[in-house]
């Protein structure tokens, strides 16, 4: 019977897994879908719209600069008395930032007299661009194409990130989902435990 229940536990943690992962791929699908529209649909002044209209529905307050006298920064966001820089960058997403690009953008930060900023880009960074962001003496957060893409969708609500993509489980409460998946594990359990002590039994005699 213990051997039967383990199986059963086993089964139910197997879907539960499967569920969590087809999750994440439908989540990171529609987020690249989102990350490739940023670069397909708008030129580079209107990402730059885009992305102060996406930091404006976070709470910020946002102004878009004057293009060439903008000093770098593409947009300056302030919230919570905290003014941070934004510099936006529509690359190919196989184009990746570099770390000079990233200094460049601490210059800017320290020219506005900012220690705050937001990098973004349509495309990701490389490894020492990272590294740069992470060394410098202002405060940088690097935003790839697919971050914001799936801040694009969660702010806009454009994409079910739930464990059962129906309709029917968005609308439910956090403890109606609790305690569906209690039950669901119960069910499952009972049913795949019962099923192999009855294998397991029927096995058993025919082998006396």
């Amino acid at each position: 019977m213990l051997g039967s229940l383990i199986v059963g536990s086993a089964v139910a943690l197997l879907i539960l897994s499967v569920l969590l992962i087809a999750r994440s791929k439908r989540a990171k699908r529609v987020h690249l879908l989102a990350r490739d529209s940023f670069y397909n649909d708008y030129s580079p002044s209107e990402f730059e719209h885009a992305t102060a209209e996406l930091f404006h529905r976070m709470g910020y307050k946002t102004k878009v600069t004057a293009g060439a006298g903008d000093k770098g920064l593409d947009v300056i966001l302030s919230k919570n008395n905290d003014k941070f820089g934004v510099q936006c960058k529509r690359y190919q997403k196989h184009n990746k930032i570099g770390p000079n690009i990233i200094r460049e953008f601490s210059g800017a930060l320290e020219g506005a007299g900012l220690d705050k900023g937001f990098f973004n880009t349509t495309s990701d960074y490389t490894d020492a661009a990272k590294e740069a962001a992470k060394n410098s003496s202002f405060q940088i957060e690097l935003l790839s194409g697919e971050k914001l893409g799936e801040i694009k969708n969660r702010v806009k609500d454009r994409v079910n990130t739930g464990l059962i993509p129906k309709q029917w489980w968005r609308v439910m409460s956090k403890w109606q989902k609790g305690i569906l998946i209690v039950l669901f594990f119960v069910c499952v359990i009972m049913i795949v435990s019962s099923v192999t002590y009855a294998i397991v039994s029927v096995v058993g005699i025919n082998s006396i």
